[in-house]
């Protein structure tokens, strides 16, 4: 053996005894001396070794733990002394202790991660009882771990270790966890350099939970430390998040877990709330969450009392008093009602979104320069806006909110800047901003590039009610949001032609009819195209399946065309009219007949309200109308179509012999007695 030699004991018994043989090949008799420093004893069984002979040397395992250098001097010149360094750790009885030997699995209790390459190895040499070790010799970090166990404060964690890698070193890392699923690290990972035995220490928290050794290439044994549990505590685990509950106008709720991941019954629960505009509900009426369990947790936010609420959710139990209580902030604005609010949970109705989008709940803005307009807002009683914007890129925006007291589509000049307005800076944040209104304030924009905006409050929604009859010339109509009352009709089967000065995004609110766009014109081809939705102020021919004959009520329409607009293809034009045209107002000019048919207007034809009618080039005798290229219908005269000689009941069906009752005659209503 090379001198000095490595010798452990590991961890054993006081006055576990390890014996040496010395030899002496030579020809005459050899006196040795022993001498030791530390707390090993070492006694020779002869002081003088014969020619050819041998003595044995025992060391001495001695009541606590330690080290000892133990030379052996030869008395003869030219023989070096030759040293043996000794370490051991006496074993507390009291303590847990694990060695493998004899065991072909880990012990009853413990076991290891999902692929994990940990293998056992029930007996071997190399350990200081000759026993088993754990093994993994892969350079992937996979875990094997014990049952639970109990730690004083400091408490040593001593493990035998060695290198199970020829080309580098082993690695082992002590971790800690209470459900086998969350770990905690322990101390600094181990570098394991030595082919040979060597203890490691590792002082361990306090507390009950289960050991964790997270290796690669290292073999294990002689793990020491802790006791092994016998009662379980609990262990509360809470997303300690805190919650913004927003602008609320009734109560709102939120809700998270509680989880109990320990092996013991949490017990003593208690919720609190330091604000009674939260309130607090889900606690069991017996405060214990077994273990191994969760609870769900109901947070109210109160709609009382207008403005910001804060308030501090704590969570405590028995196991979890003062300092180890769990907390998190709750947060939200109680608006309200009369006052404007648009959190964007769905498309927002009045809005003119240029480059944005609703998505997760926001106006998601895009790379573009966005626009997004509110509706007709008044500021005259409460002249504040409030509204959180978030920057989508890294980089500092701009940001500019504007606003005009004339349209939502006013010109670029007619949109005054508000100044003070700081550039957003945070990426992926919410910032909140509140601005005060001037009181001529009638419409607010909101540009930049990657901005989002949520929560859009203040003013007042300015929003009228308007009846339009197709019966009857509106008044001046004025942008803006409105309830409305529509009085259009059309019989089931027939065509017809619309012209509505708001925008209308989804046909059913009008019944179940079809709606085609005018497109094009050429050589004598009036093209149509079917859309889905049909654009303010401009007209559309239309089909009914079914008759609309009573009135249609549609909320929070925005006005946006107040007046009726023309579409034009080569000489060709498709003119929306808002009022009635009286009798001769159509002669010349072309409508859709409610046959499908394109009538040429007489010196007596009229029209009702919120239609449509064509002006055509001089070859239209020879025009066909076109649906997605299909010919649909020819031309031929309107005879006398609403002259005043002709009735109309108020679905639109024309009446031989009317009775008593309302009728449409010469375009206009009458009462028949």
């Amino acid at each position: 053996m090379d001198s000095p030699y490595e010798f452990s004991f590991g961890l054993t018994e006081a006055g576990a005894t390890h014996s040496f043989k010395l030899s002496n090949p030579g020809t005459e008799d050899l006196n040795v001396t022993v001498s030791e420093t530390g707390n090993f004893n070492a006694t020779l069984s002869a002081t003088t070794i014969a020619a050819g002979g041998e003595a044995t040397l025992t060391v001495t395992m001695p009541a606590a733990s330690g080290s000892s250098e133990i030379t052996i001097t030869p008395a003869a010149e030219g023989i070096e002394p030759f040293v043996i360094n000794v370490t051991g750790a006496v074993k507390d009885p009291s303590k847990s202790f694990v060695n493998f030997a004899g065991l072909d699995d880990f012990p009853e209790g413990w076991g290891k991660a999902e692929y994990a390459f940990w293998e056992i190895t029930g007996s071997g040499s190399g350990t200081s009882s000759n026993g088993g070790y754990a093994a993994t010799t892969t350079s992937s970090m996979t875990r094997f771990y014990t049952s639970m166990m109990t730690f004083e404060e400091n408490e040593p964690l001593i493990v035998m270790l060695a290198n199970a890698n020829s080309y580098g070193n082993g690695r082992l890392q002590i971790q800690t966890s209470m459900d086998g699923e969350t770990w905690t690290n322990v101390g600094n990972e181990i570098t394991v350099a030595n082919e040979s035995w060597e203890a490691y220490t590792v002082n361990m928290p306090a507390g009950t939970y289960m050991v964790g050794f997270n290796g690669a290439y290292v073999y294990l044994t002689d793990i020491y430390g802790g006791v092994e549990a016998t009662e379980f505590p609990p262990v509360m685990e809470v997303e300690e998040k805190d919650y913004d509950f927003g602008f609320i106008a009734e109560n709102a709720e939120y809700k998270f877990t509680i989880k109990n991941i320990g092996k013991g019954d949490l017990t003593g629960l208690e919720v609190t709330s330091d604000n009674a505009a939260f309130t607090i509900a889900g606690v069991p009426e017996n405060k214990t969450i077994a273990a191994e369990s969760e609870i769900e947790i109901t947070v109210t936010m109160v709609a009382e009392g207008e403005g910001a609420k804060n308030g501090v959710i704590t969570i405590s139990a028995d196991a979890y008093k003062d300092e180890n209580a769990k907390k998190f902030n709750v947060t939200g604005i109680v608006r309200n009602p009369e006052v404007f609010y648009e959190g964007f949970d769905a498309e927002p109705a009045g809005w003119r979104m240029e480059g944005y989008s609703v998505e997760n709940g926001y106006a998601k803005g895009s790379y573009n320069q966005g626009s997004l307009v509110t509706p007709s807002l008044s500021f005259a009683n409460h002249n504040t806006l409030s509204f959180r914007a978030m920057s989508t890129s890294s980089s500092a925006l701009s940001f500019r909110v504007f606003y005009t007291t004339n349209s939502q589509n006013a010109a670029n000049e007619e949109w005054k800047e508000i100044e003070g307005i700081e550039p957003l800076s945070t990426f992926n944040k919410w910032e909140t901003y509140t601005l005060n209104m001037p009181a001529e304030a009638k419409y607010v924009a909101f540009s930049g590039e990657y901005i989002n905006i949520d929560d859009v409050y203040g003013g007042e929604l300015l929003k009228q009610t308007l009846t339009l009859d197709q019966t009857v010339a509106p008044e001046a109509l004025a942008e803006g949001m409105c309830d409305v009352t529509l009085n259009y009709t059309i019989a089931e089967g027939k065509w017809g032609t619309i012209a509505l000065p708001f925008a209308v995004e989804d046909l059913s609110v009008l019944g179940d009819v079809k709606a085609y766009a005018f497109t094009g014109y050429e050589n004598g081809n009036i093209k149509l195209d079917v859309t889905t939705t049909m654009e303010a102020g401009k007209p559309y021919v239309i089909y009914a399946n079914a008759a609309i004959s009573e009135a249609i009520e549609l909320n929070d329409v925005n006005i946006t065309a107040t007046e009726a607009a023309a579409v034009e293809f080569n000489g060709a034009k498709f003119q929306a009219t808002y009022a009635p045209l009286a009798a001769g107002s159509m002669e010349g000019k072309y409508g859709v007949a409610p046959t499908g048919k394109i009538q040429k207007g007489s010196a007596k034809a009229s029209m009702k309200g919120f239609r449509g009618f064509f002006e055509l080039p001089a070859n239209a005798q020879n025009a066909r109308l076109l649906i997605n290229g299909e010919e649909v219908t020819g031309i031929e005269t309107i005879e006398n179509a609403e002259s005043a000689d002709v009735v109309f009941d108020l679905q639109g069906r024309r009446v031989a012999q009317p009775t008593k009752g309302l009728y449409i005659i010469g375009g206009k209503k009458m009462m028949v007695k």
